[in-house]
């Protein structure tokens, strides 16, 4: 699990000594904001792929959200607890370069860890991806 601070250590006692709604919550938006996600990002996947003549092994992420990468979703769903993953394929295809049909090969554990990325930069993580 490697070193968690003090935070998150104490978050995740409270989460399970009282495992309130409220409590799992600030846990997983503690877990959430650590992760501290930077461009390009490499993830290996768990369930590699064949796709046409290519072996997946790994998606990259290298390109930062811009505004035509989600100018399909909408402003009241609630942020991104409020979309679906199918409303997040075309931003992890345009943050990666990947086609559809290589997304949607992906395993569904793989696709969680790709929708986590992308969720952080949605979300206000670092906005851009671009190294500080």
């Amino acid at each position: 699990m490697g070193q968690e601070s003090k935070e998150i250590r104490e978050l995740r006692k409270k989460a399970t000594d009282n495992p309130t709604q409220e409590n799992k919550e600030a846990l997983a938006n503690a877990l959430f904001e650590a992760m501290n996600i930077s461009l390009p990002h490499t993830l290996t996947l768990k369930e590699p792929f064949e796709y046409g003549s290519k072996h997946y092994t790994e998606i990259v992420f290298h390109h930062p959200i811009k505004a035509h990468m989600v100018g399909h979703l909408s402003l009241d769903m609630g942020g991104v607890n409020g979309l679906t993953f199918q409303q997040l394929f075309p931003v992890i295809e345009k943050m990666t370069g990947e086609f559809t049909e290589v997304i949607e090969e992906l395993g569904f554990e793989d696709m969680v860890s790709c929708v986590e990325v992308a969720s952080y930069f949605l979300a206000g993580g670092q906005k851009t991806g671009a190294k500080q």
